[in-house]
């Protein structure tokens, strides 16, 4: 029997956190040839200052008349200064994530990477 090859889609993101959520990351898995999965690795380059970050998942395309109702992957969560935090939950097929970033008190440099599959 053959191998049978996995096809993926990876990235890396950096940015600056703002005072308001902005939409750090959106990840589209439809049409892609991946399975709607994803894994996600966001880093605080922050020596001094905690940032906050959400992540939402879409069943459907979130811009089209079946999507546009986020389900929360993980609610507001704080990430410390010179901290790396993985979202592993894989359990859900999504067609869209989206990654939003929040800065605490003051900006924040993050680095977000992230895989589908």
């Amino acid at each position: 029997m053959g191998e049978v090859a996995i096809q993926t889609k990876s990235s890396l993101i950096k940015g600056t956190t703002t005072a308001a959520y902005v939409e750090a990351l959106r990840v589209d898995t439809r049409g892609c040839g991946v399975q709607g999965k994803t894994v996600i690795q966001i880093t605080n380059k922050s020596e001094d200052q905690t940032m906050y970050y959400k992540i939402d998942g879409y069943l459907a395309d979130p811009t089209g008349a079946l999507g546009g109702t986020a389900i929360a992957k993980k609610a507001e969560t704080s990430i410390a200064a010179a901290t790396t935090v993985v979202n592993t939950d894989v359990a859900q097929v999504y067609a869209a994530v989206v990654v939003s970033v929040v800065n605490n008190s003051a900006a924040c440099a993050y680095q977000i990477e992230y895989c589908t599959y």
